[in-house]
């Protein structure tokens, strides 16, 4: 699997930002000044589905990634590769920022204050980040915040102490321990432990420990070469008895700096363990009838909405290709009935109406499929629309 993500991620990245007349991009860079840090601060940006019309007017949760310059065209690629497989999504397309470190202040901003009154960073985020991204692009106020080494442990610190901002947090391999332990004792409480239940985290704890070392040895351990991965392991099993939203995992074939994309990926899954569609191949079936297979739809995005806290509506493209597959099987009743969504949610679409002509074409109602075409022309003049038009005057 390693091998296999690490090609995926390569080739992407040729694609992305190769030097080549044929340059893809997959973001942009933007600037904040923070009054809070006296400076100006790079931002990488990736809204999703940027030339596609269908999505001009969406707007989309975020997720922001600490040590940008590192891990951005990372979290991209995964949430892409993961939001798009049409009726296989793991998760939702989302925008994804990437707060870029600034010269060597890396530990300054990462590693948190004692309070959040000395935390400039963390006000940073609160009061100027979050506010300008939310202003300047397409967003829901759906956030997750993913941070890398003590980028994980800003990750957590956030979790705890602005419990507010974000709703899901992904933590790789964090620097609990830090400052041998001061940050541990001081923020991992019953009344902490608490707070954090209520928000999805997950954890991806590497190996850093001595070799051959396993979990159990760890546990026991008290040498300085294990008290990184032993904060981590203690602090999952606290959560573990706390938290049914909580998940983590040990990758006991990966090191420190190896672990994030597994950790990103199987992230990802955990904290939108609620987005794929149960029961969708039900849909195909004869018994099913088309009311209860648009209710499976329906119903799976009306929970979205409400996790999301916005209006989530089935994306048109996907209400599409299932049409398309069920009409050779057989199944009109349920493919025309998918059409209707699709003309219901997206009134505006060419595309939604040229399905719905068709539709009428196939049930023998050729003066409303010539509406529904000339409909779809007064949206966007599109040839082949124009060609199915004349051939339908001609037959009357």
């Amino acid at each position: 699997m390693k091998i296999l993500f690490t090609c995926i991620l390569n080739f992407w990245f040729v694609i992305a930002f190769g030097q080549s007349n044929d340059l893809i991009p997959i973001g942009i860079a933007d600037t904040v000044y923070s009054e809070l840090l006296n400076e100006e601060r790079t931002i990488l940006v990736h809204v999703p589905g940027k030339s596609d019309p269908l999505q001009a007017d969406k707007s989309f949760p975020v997720v922001y990634v600490l040590d940008g310059e590192r891990h951005f065209q990372t979290v991209v690629a995964l949430m892409h590769e993961m939001s798009t497989a049409t009726g296989d999504e793991k998760c939702p397309e989302m925008i994804v920022v990437g707060i870029k470190n600034k010269g060597k202040n890396r530990s300054r901003d990462l590693v948190p204050s004692s309070t959040i009154e000395d935390d400039k960073f963390a006000q940073f985020l609160q009061e100027e980040l979050i506010p300008y991204v939310d202003t300047s692009y397409p967003t829901i106020s759906f956030r997750t915040l993913i941070g890398h080494s003590i980028g994980g442990l800003r990750t957590i610190n956030t979790a705890i102490n602005q419990p507010d901002l974000f709703n899901a947090y992904v933590a790789i391999d964090p620097s609990l321990s830090h400052n041998n332990n001061t940050w541990f004792h001081k923020n991992i409480t019953d009344s902490t432990l608490n707070t954090l239940n209520e928000e999805p985290i997950f954890i991806g704890m590497a190996h850093v420990m001595p070799v051959g070392m396993n979990l159990d040895e760890l546990k026991t351990d008290t040498t300085g070469a294990t008290l990184h991965s032993r904060k981590i392991y203690e602090f999952s099993q606290l959560m573990e008895l706390e938290s049914s939203n909580f998940g983590w995992k040990y990758y006991r074939d990966e090191t420190h700096g190896s672990s994030p994309i597994l950790s990103i990926y199987d992230g990802f899954e955990h904290l939108f363990s609620w987005f794929p569609i149960e029961n969708l191949n039900s849909i195909f079936d004869d018994s099913t009838t088309p009311e209860q297979a648009l209710n499976i739809i329906t119903g799976h995005y009306e929970n979205v909405s409400q996790r999301m806290g916005t209006k989530y509506l089935p994306p048109e493209a996907f209400i599409k290709q299932l049409a398309y597959y069920l009409f050779p099987k057989g199944l009109k009743e349920k493919a025309y009935a998918f059409v209707a969504l699709n003309l219901e949610n997206y009134p505006n679409s060419c595309s939604a109406h040229e399905m719905m002509g068709t539709a009428y074409y196939y049930q023998g109602n050729k003066e409303k499929a010539i509406e529904m075409y000339e409909q779809a022309l007064k949206i966007q003049d599109v040839p082949s629309i124009k060609g199915k038009l004349k051939r339908l005057t001609l037959e009357e």
